[in-house]
């Protein structure tokens, strides 16, 4: 299980921030600062005595059972731990991944509108006074953008995909994108379309066919370092009304 850590971004809540980068929970928790040296006790070597121990120790009081209790249901209820409640939340959700026809946008309405008029509106201000360098006749071969937020790179991504021109809205775009939490020397395919607020963008399902037939001959010449963890989506992008930077969150 991997589970991302960090202080409460609340000041009125202080303690250690809890929450599933994976998504098989939604849930996230603050846990007190008192009780965060228990979190070590759910490290599957120790016990419920341990935890009892601990806790003696931390509130000077023998009677613990029912804020153990408290604390070890918390964590089960939230997906937290492993155990048959985090078994089954991350067998329905990969269920439902599976079985979804399109990627909904993930952070839209968060980093960027969820709205198309709005959407429109800010891509319009993100990309005011891009200069299209590129030329028309093929010599563009590859865009290398950051992958940060649209609110603090926009500037970067103005430059990058301002390369693009009206010529290109019908060739094939090869994303490929760092993965977080991706296993290392692999890459990763989806036959999936993505859904953006201004519309949905189609997978070339036949180049993702070939590659992943090509998979056998692909994996002996290790074109990925063993910490680059990379993901590859082919997507036909249509940019007359919007560039293709509009699906900020590929990964």
């Amino acid at each position: 299980m991997n589970l991302d850590f960090m202080p409460s971004p609340a000041p009125e809540h202080p303690g250690l921030f809890i929450r599933d980068p994976y998504r098989f929970t939604d849930a996230m928790l603050v846990i007190p600062p008192p009780l965060v040296e228990c979190l070590q006790c759910f490290d599957g070597l120790q016990t419920e005595l341990d935890l009892r121990a601990a806790l003696v120790s931390i509130t000077g009081e023998l009677e613990v059972g029912q804020l153990g209790q408290h604390l070890t249901e918390t964590l089960s209820a939230a997906g937290f731990l492993e155990d048959a409640q985090y078994a089954e939340m991350q067998t329905a959700r990969k269920r439902e991944f599976a079985e979804a026809a399109v990627r909904e946008p993930s952070h839209a309405g968060s980093a960027y509108p969820a709205d198309p008029g709005e959407m429109r509106e800010t891509m319009g201000q993100w990309m005011e006074g891009a200069e299209p360098l590129a030329k028309a006749n093929g010599d563009l071969f590859a865009i290398a953008a950051p992958h940060v937020s649209p609110q603090g790179g926009w500037q970067s991504y103005r430059a990058a995909y301002g390369m693009l021109r009206p010529e290109h809205k019908d060739r094939t775009f090869v994303i490929l994108a760092t993965s977080h939490y991706g296993e290392p020397e692999t890459f990763g395919l989806t036959r999936k379309t993505f859904r953006t607020p201004l519309g949905d963008a189609p997978t070339d399902t036949a180049l993702v066919d070939w590659l992943a037939a090509a998979d056998a001959d692909l994996a002996p010449r290790r074109w990925w370092s063993g910490w680059w963890r990379a993901a590859a989506m082919a997507s036909r992008w249509k940019i007359t009304a919007t560039p293709s930077s509009t699906r900020w969150n590929c990964r």
